[in-house]
């Protein structure tokens, strides 16, 4: 009976140094950097005060921050598509002024909208790929397009891929086509 009272109160000494070692080497800071927020609201303090993992959109819009890089110059397909509609308009004017207006010849340009590419790599969080749309001049308000991704918690559904749209999107049908969902499922 003594050797086992004094085996157990080693084995409970053990224990507890040993879970005293290894809270005290943890890194606890360092696994709350990696914590999802569900809520803009988790990143403010109570005092009103940012925490350090903080976004941009809840202090002022910080224009000057670097965001991914555009792989493909989507500002010179577009830079492209308007001077190729000016330079169709100029030709179009000078038939019509130079008397060679042909009836058989007709500008299919007039009217044609650019596709516009881009890709979302893979990794990105939210707040990158809003800088990102913004830079390529897709979105608008990067503000609303977080406030809507958090409120309806789909920052972690963003697929990593090629898009194309040919078409003016609504910030909702953006979000419809980079989560691959359903607006009626998360705007309920």
């Amino acid at each position: 009976m003594f050797k086992n009272r004094f085996f157990l109160l080693g084995i409970g000494i053990g224990f507890i140094l040993s879970s005293f070692l290894l809270f005290s080497l943890y890194d606890f800071d360092n696994k709350m950097e990696s914590v999802a927020y569900d809520n803009p609201s988790d990143l403010i303090s109570i005092d009103g005060e940012k925490n350090d993992k903080s976004v941009s959109f809840i202090d002022s819009e910080d224009d000057n921050s670097e965001g991914p890089k555009i792989e493909n110059n989507d500002e010179n397909i577009i830079n492209n598509s308007n001077e190729a509609d000016i330079n169709d308009s100029k030709n179009t004017n000078d038939n019509i002024i130079n008397g060679n207006d042909n009836d058989n010849i007709t500008n299919v340009n007039d009217n044609a909208i650019t596709p516009i590419k881009f890709t979302i790599q893979e990794g990105m969080d939210s707040f990158e790929v809003a800088d990102y749309l913004y830079e390529i001049g897709i979105l608008q308000d990067k503000k609303q397009f977080i406030r809507i991704l958090f409120n309806a918690k789909l920052t972690k559904k963003i697929l990593a891929m090629d898009y194309v749209y040919d078409k003016e999107l609504s910030v909702e049908e953006l979000i419809e086509l980079i989560t691959n969902t359903n607006r009626e499922d998360w705007q309920k």
